[in-house]
């Protein structure tokens, strides 16, 4: 169906995750990113964490769309070399 990553960075968290074409298009992707991030938030190994991260690819307007509904602002466009967008968001 789908997967989630979070990778914790000191005061960071990166977080990614990706849905199996025949999953998407259903509100899962909005449910794992918020699982994420509330996890990132509230694991007691993570209490320091102030910022969260996300890198999205230029082409996945809706990823890019969650990202933003979801209180992340892009910080980074992609340069032109490369095709990820970074978003961020202050939780602290």
């Amino acid at each position: 169906a789908g997967q989630g990553r979070l990778d914790l960075l000191g005061y960071t968290a990166e977080i990614s995750y990706g849905l199996a074409p025949e999953f998407r298009g259903k509100g899962l992707g909005r449910k794992l990113l918020t699982q994420l991030m509330e996890k990132a938030i509230s694991d007691p190994q993570a209490s320091e964490i102030t910022v969260l991260y996300g890198q999205v690819k230029y082409s996945n307007v809706i990823s890019k769309k969650l990202f933003k509904s979801l209180g992340f602002k892009e910080v980074m466009e992609p340069s032109k070399s490369g095709e990820m967008v970074l978003y961020k968001k202050v939780v602290r």
